[in-house]
């Protein structure tokens, strides 16, 4: 890898910081479409280790982030 490659790979990750916390979901109960870019292309996950930390949801088309509120069960 040269020089100037270096240089644009370094930039490159300050612009895109890796780890960025989802957007936090309130009063929403599902999502049908990105907010971002309209795709039904939507997946849920599990955060954290144990069911009550909440959901995930993330865009398979343009790696959009948020977060589902963890309810209150019982």
């Amino acid at each position: 890898m040269g020089r100037n490659a270096r240089k644009r790979a370094k930039k490159k990750a300050e612009e895109h910081p890796a780890g960025n916390a989802g957007e936090l979901l309130e009063g929403v109960e599902r999502l049908e479409r990105c907010p971002r870019c309209g795709s039904k292309e939507l997946v849920e996950g599990a955060q954290g280790g144990w069911p009550g930390a909440g959901l995930t949801v993330i865009c398979g088309h343009c790696n959009w982030q948020g977060i589902y509120q963890a309810g209150v069960w019982g």
